[in-house]
């Protein structure tokens, strides 16, 4: 989509007014926002992760002061709905417009989430699921978290959506792996066709030290595959710890997304970050569509 600078301005006026319910005119604009170019505009009204034929505007360091505007999740639903079916809300661009998940959509694979700042990853994920339950009915769509603090998804806990929230050290969890690929499985045969699964695993090293065989084969067959059936794994992983796992598991993850990270982090399994990584604040984070870095910030969850 070929738009002029005047088009592009009217669209980030609209979006302003839309999902901040900022009324401003060009000038106030340009003034909150000196350092996000507009540059090309999405082809929907939302972008979408990570799907190629979307387009997104270059990455920026989103403004502290567009930040203090940032919506909550319910905020945000409320004045965007309606979205698509099987929609969920990864977090805002600098642009102001909402990047979306689509999970009905298997192109992105499994997801996996790498911060030097672990505590930064929680902050990505409850908003997500929040998302999910207010976007989508139970028959549609359902999550469930395996973390070794349950208690910071209390908040995504209450939902009916929720299958449970389980601690990386108790047996549960393992069986609930275990349960996920049979439904997997299942899938694949064509016998079982129920809700959409999105199951996070917000600290995959500490998951890992059980150091149970058949939990690492069974979670890389479930990284390799959930997607095309409707299971979706999105795990998070400090940095420092990425050359503690195995890279044929760090391998099946298709999507990378990079929160804060320190300007001496080195990377061996998975592919280089980009610049942007190495210069973000809390609750931003980068991933990669198509063939440009996108920078994107988590919402709040209250």
């Amino acid at each position: 989509m070929n738009l002029s600078p005047e088009e592009r301005m009217e669209i980030m006026l609209n979006v302003m007014e839309r999902v901040y319910g900022q009324v401003m005119d060009a000038q106030e604009l340009t003034a909150l926002l000196p350092i996000v170019d507009p540059g090309p505009v999405p082809s929907a009204d939302h972008p979408i992760l990570p799907s190629p034929a979307k387009s997104l505007s270059a990455p920026a360091i989103i403004d502290s002061r567009l930040r203090s505007l940032s919506p909550t999740v319910h905020e945000l639903v409320a004045r965007i709905s309606p979205l698509p079916e099987l929609s969920a809300i990864m977090g805002l661009c600098p642009d102001g417009l909402p990047l979306l998940f689509d999970l009905a959509d298997p192109y992105p694979g499994s997801m996996l989430v790498l911060s030097s700042q672990p505590e930064d990853i929680p902050t990505l994920f409850r908003p997500l699921l929040l998302s999910i339950a207010s976007l989508n009915s139970t028959q549609q769509v359902r999550y469930s978290v395996i973390s070794e603090n349950p208690h910071q998804y209390l908040i995504a806990a209450g939902a009916q959506h929720c299958l449970g929230i389980y601690s990386g050290w108790e047996r549960e969890a393992l069986e609930h792996i275990f349960a996920c690929s049979e439904v997997v499985e299942q899938r694949r045969s064509g016998r079982e066709m129920g809700a959409v699964h999105v199951l996070v695993i917000d600290d995959l090293h500490a998951l890992l030290r059980i150091r149970n065989q058949d939990l690492n084969i069974t979670l890389k067959w479930l990284v390799r595959n959930g997607a095309r059936q409707g299971v979706w794994v999105l795990a998070g992983l400090g940095s420092q710890t990425e050359h503690h796992l195995p890279g044929n598991l760090l391998a099946e993850f298709k999507t990378l997304i990079y929160g804060r990270l320190n300007a001496a982090q080195r990377f061996r399994k998975v592919n280089p970050p980009p610049r942007q990584a190495f210069e973000i604040s809390a609750g931003d984070f980068v991933t990669r569509l198509g063939s440009q870095w996108v920078q994107f910030s988590a919402l709040e969850v209250s």
